[in-house]
């Protein structure tokens, strides 16, 4: 597999976790629930990310997770925490873009 080829959880997986911080922080998540969402029928899911509590690796399936400070963009920027399975992550934006998207949501 070249890097072209490589997802964006690929990416983020290979990277330290003061990389993954450094990449999520304050930006624009979009998410893929393994199982079903009781939000949105899809399953895709957006956050913003506020701050990384913790990376590790979880105990049943050693599938590396994020335990994130967040505002969930799906329910209203309700603020709580989540742990995120970096697999799962399959899009973030460009801080510009997230930049621009919460200004629009304020007004």
């Amino acid at each position: 597999m070249n890097k072209a080829t490589k997802t964006i959880a690929q990416k983020l997986y290979a990277k330290t976790d003061e990389e993954i911080k450094k990449a999520v922080i304050g930006r624009v998540v979009h998410y893929q629930n393994e199982g079903p969402s009781s939000v949105k029928v899809d399953g895709d899911r957006e956050f913003t990310i506020v701050g990384v509590e913790k990376i590790d690796y979880g105990k049943k399936h050693n599938r590396r997770y994020m335990k994130v400070d967040l505002k969930d963009n799906d329910k209203n920027f309700k603020r709580g925490f989540k742990n995120l399975q970096i697999g799962g992550v399959t899009k973030v934006e460009h801080r510009l873009v997230t930049i621009a998207r919460t200004i629009k949501g304020l007004f």
